[in-house]
């Protein structure tokens, strides 16, 4: 009997799986190889300082001036999320600095003052207006109800502080059909009041730590609980090494 007959009766299913696991690790590998090229991010970022406050740790903060970050481990699915979101993002980018309107794209930003480091996705004129941009891209069940994007929203404010800029939007981009909406938002100094405050905070427990080497109180209770797991200074937090 020939292969494709074989295949066609299905008597080699139990091989093909096999070989599919074999190629799917394989290539699950790949998603490993950005972390070659990628830079190390030390202090303050502005994805950082928009976060909840469930989740916004100023020992985190401060370990971050100090100590060499590890990326937590997340499944292979998770990766792939995360680097078809980065494709959303780069064709935007792309299509901004091809049709002319593109000022800054990624370009990095640095508030000595704040030691602050930020990125808007990019910087357009439309209209003969500057504009901020954050770009997500969004499941469709999401994307169906959504009316806002609350943290697009909040990186915009920090954004449009930081640049000067008043105005931006968030460009939302559905996963599964490409359809878009936009939210523009205008700068609203009330918004951006918590996130400088707590810049200015960060600096004040960084200047106690240089002459006392006495941090801030921890979030977590143990280095096995599921948000120590997913910081990046876990290890520093806890003397793990």
């Amino acid at each position: 009997m020939s292969e494709l007959s074989k295949l066609l009766k299905g008597e080699t299913n139990e091989v093909k799986s096999s070989q599919s696991l074999v190629i799917e690790s394989e290539l699950n590998k790949l998603l490993l190889l950005d972390r070659e090229v990628r830079e190390d991010r030390v202090g303050m970022h502005g994805s950082g300082i928009i976060a909840s406050d469930s989740d916004f740790c100023y020992r985190q903060q401060v370990l971050s001036f100090y100590f060499k970050g590890f990326e937590p481990d997340i499944s292979d699915g998770l990766r792939r999320i995360i680097l078809n979101g980065w494709y959303v993002h780069e064709k935007w980018q792309k299509l901004f600095e091809a049709a002319g309107i593109a000022i800054g794209v990624e370009q990095r930003g640095e508030s000595k003052d704040m030691k602050l480091l930020f990125t808007p996705d990019a910087i357009i004129k439309l209209k003969n207006k500057k504009w901020v941009v954050e770009i997500k891209s969004v499941n469709t069940f999401q994307f169906q109800k959504m009316q806002s994007h609350p943290s697009g929203a909040k990186q915009l404010q920090l954004y449009m502080h930081m640049t000067c800029i008043p105005q931006g939007f968030v460009l939302c981009e559905d996963k599964n059909n490409q359809n878009i909406k936009v939210f523009p938002y205008k700068y609203d100094p009330v918004v951006a009041k918590p996130f400088v405050e707590r810049m200015l905070k960060v600096q004040e427990f960084m200047k106690r730590f240089e002459k006392t080497g006495k941090l801030p109180s921890r979030m977590c209770d143990s280095e096995n609980c599921k948000k120590a797991k997913s910081c990046s200074y876990r290890e520093a937090c806890f003397g793990i090494k």
